[in-house]
Formats: C-alpha cells, sequence, structure tokens
C-alpha cells in the first residue's frame, strides 16, 4: 500500500489554496490540472480544514482545483466566489501524486456558530454558551476585536478545542445576523430529550442522529422562554465513517484536545494513533496532520506540522486571481480579502486595478499583510 507519506508532503497538502505552477486556461490561479492527463490514476482523498488561499482553492494547504466542483455554504448551492479566507471547509475529491494537486468533486462549507454575542471576555466571546477564543491567525470580517460587543449578531467559523465542544479557536468572524442562529457542538440526551451544551433540540428525532455525536444544528428558538430551538437543519459536524472509507487520504486541522496515552490523541473529535511520530502532539497544539486508515479502523498520523502554542500559529495565505476594489498598494482586495503590500517584494509593479497578480502573506485581524507580488495571468 502507498502511504500518504509518501504519496504526500505535508505542507503540500495542507493549505486549500493555490501553489503557482504551469498556466492552466480557466482555473484563475495557473495551477496543474493533472486530471486532463491521460492515463493518471487519482486517489481519493478527504479533507476538513481551513481555507488558507485562492486561485483554485487551498484547504488545509492542500491545492485543490475547484473548476467542476459542487460548492454549497450552510447547505445551499454556492460558487468560488463566496468562499472566504478562514472558512472552514471539507472537500471530497481526489489526489493526483504526479502533480500533488487535487482535484474537488465538492466543497461544503458550514459555520460553526451564529447568533448573539452573550460575553466579551480577554480574547474570547461567547455564543449560545459556548467560548469562541481568538489569536493572530484569526481574520475578522465587519467587526475588531475592540468593536466587538455584548448583543452584538456575529457568524463564525473555528476549530473544537476540547472534548466537551465548548471550547474553540476562531479562524474567521463575520459581523451580520446571518439568518436562524446555528451552533456545532457535541449531541447528547438527558432526561430523554436532546440537547447541545445548554439548548434543548426540538423536532430532533426526524434527522436520525446518536448521541455523542459532534453535531451542527440550525433552528428557531421558541418564544416560551425555554431558551429551546425548534431544529429546521442538523447533521454530522465532522468526518464520517463512511467517508474516511472512501478515502485513502484523509487530511485534517484541528487544536489537540487531549493526549490520551498509549500514543493515541485527540485532534478535534478525532482519536488518532500518533504511536509512529518520533514526539506525540501536546494538548493544546494547533496542528495540521495526513492520517491514513488502517485495516483495523484505526487512523494513523502519517505526517504533522503545527506550532506549540495557537497564539502563534500564522498560516501561510496564498491568493491569486484580479485585484478588486483598488484604492492603493496599501489597500486593495483579492477573492473579497482585504490586502496590504506596503511592504512587499517581487513585482509589485504589477499592482493596479483589474490587474491579475499571485501574493503570499499572513493574516492580520481582517487585512492579509503582503509579502510577495507576481504578475499572473488567469480568466475564470
Amino acid at each position: 500500500m502507498i502511504t500518504p507519506r509518501a504519496l504526500l508532503k505535508r505542507r503540500t497538502f495542507l493549505a486549500m489554496s493555490t501553489l503557482p505552477a504551469l498556466p492552466l486556461a480557466g482555473c484563475g490561479g495557473g495551477d496543474i490540472l493533472s486530471a486532463a492527463l491521460p492515463g493518471t490514476t487519482g486517489t481519493g482523498i478527504l479533507a476538513l480544514a481551513s481555507i488558507t488561499g485562492f486561485g483554485s482553492v487551498i484547504v488545509g494547504g492542500q491545492t485543490y482545483d475547484e473548476t467542476s466542483s459542487t460548492i454549497a455554504i450552510d447547505g445551499i448551492a454556492a460558487t468560488r466566489a463566496d468562499l472566504r479566507l478562514g472558512m472552514t471547509a471539507k472537500v471530497n475529491g481526489t489526489w493526483y501524486p504526479d502533480t500533488s494537486t487535487g482535484v474537488a468533486q465538492t466543497i461544503a462549507v458550514y459555520r460553526t456558530a451564529s447568533g448573539t454575542v452573550t460575553a466579551v471576555n480577554n480574547n474570547s466571546l461567547v455564543l449560545h454558551g459556548q467560548t469562541f477564543g481568538w489569536d493572530s491567525s484569526t481574520l475578522w470580517d465587519g467587526v475588531t476585536e475592540t468593536s466587538l460587543q455584548i448583543g452584538q449578531p456575529v457568524i463564525v467559523w473555528a476549530l473544537q478545542a476540547n472534548n466537551q465542544a465548548t471550547q474553540w479557536l476562531l479562524t474567521r468572524i463575520a459581523a451580520g445576523d446571518g439568518g436562524l442562529p446555528t451552533i456545532t457542538g457535541l449531541l447528547e440526551r438527558r432526561n430523554n430529550l436532546w440537547w447541545v451544551g445548554d439548548i434543548q433540540l426540538l423536532q430532533m428525532d426526524a434527522f436520525k442522529l446518536s448521541a455523542g455525536q459532534l453535531v451542527w444544528v440550525r433552528g428557531q428558538p421558541v418564544t416560551d422562554g425555554t431558551g429551546a430551538w425548534v431544529v429546521s437543519a442538523a447533521r454530522v459536524a465532522s468526518l464520517s465513517l463512511e467517508e474516511q472509507a472512501n478515502a485513502s487520504l484523509l487530511q485534517m486541522e484541528g487544536m489537540v484536545t487531549t493526549g490520551q496515552g498509549n500514543g493515541m490523541v485527540r485532534v478535534g473529535d478525532q482519536t488518532l494513533d500518533a504511536s509512529t511520530l518520533p514526539a506525540a502532539p501536546t494538548q493544546g497544539q494547533r496542528v495540521q496532520v495526513t492520517v491514513q486508515r488502517l485495516p483495523d479502523g484505526r487512523l494513523r498520523i502519517n505526517d504533522i506540522s503545527g506550532s506549540a502554542a495557537s497564539s502563534s500559529s500564522q498560516p501561510a495565505i496564498k491568493l491569486s486571481g484580479r485585484i478588486e476594489n483598488w484604492h492603493s498598494a496599501a489597500d486593495f482586495t483579492i477573492q473579497g480579502q482585504r490586502c496590504n503590500a506596503t511592504n512587499a517584494t517581487g513585482d509589485v509593479q504589477a499592482l493596479m486595478a483589474n490587474a491579475w497578480v499571485s501574493v503570499t502573506g499572513t493574516r492580520n485581524g481582517a487585512v492579509v499583510n503582503v509579502q510577495t507580488v507576481a504578475a499572473a495571468s488567469g480568466q475564470r
């Protein structure tokens, strides 16, 4: 069996963004589309990670061509133009070892939660009884750390940070009511009633989910003062066993929620075998892992990267596309993302309204601080 380590380098896999390669008409970022090569055999790949780039799309570090993919946001049909950095996405696709490029069949994005902020603490907020912390890698959209306040409606995307799914690390936060409130958490059965945290869920039986699963739920709060929700949509939020069985490679991004001993750790809500690593990751560490499913059902980590402290985690950003909303080199957008290229190097003279460019940088609040610029051509 060819292992993920042999097939894939971790950094190559991890950002659902583009890595510059040979130009490809219609792909918008100049990526190789190995599916066009005759005789190429692909490997099934499944990823659950944050979006760190575009042109094609980069999720968890892996580049995917999404030209023919089906994209949905919160279960509603969408397009690539609707995707944003920091959104957490689940990707089903095929990976071609000859090019280190993935081809996405489906991209599904679900917010982690939405609703009204009930508390703002030091580097964290409370939403539906759950605590969402942020660090320097969190992207802010329409709201800032200083403007955030109690009573403000927000939409958040985040990584699970404890076993109970009550603590999360924000990858993106946006202002806005977002329609019906949503929440991701552990589904529990208490006193013959369904709960996520302190929210009682009504009409959950129709969705045939099991207690103990990490679930995403949307609902309408009732008006009787109990705080219960009438559920309108619900699904399993993590990687299902059926999905895992259909993929030879799995890519996950998350926080290590606990070390379980005997070489086992949990990343988010997934129990993983870390026994072959030189050193097991520690609780609180933010990691990106490439995982192989073994015949006995264990998920073994074949490759890992990450920082010892989430606060120092700065995922590299790669954007390739047309410059929109041009004001100056210090203020323009690509794929809806505001950029500042004041201190950039490379083809900075290529920066102008409607130009196609490829940039790299790091996120800082709502802005990507661009480090390099390269002139590019593309059409989408």
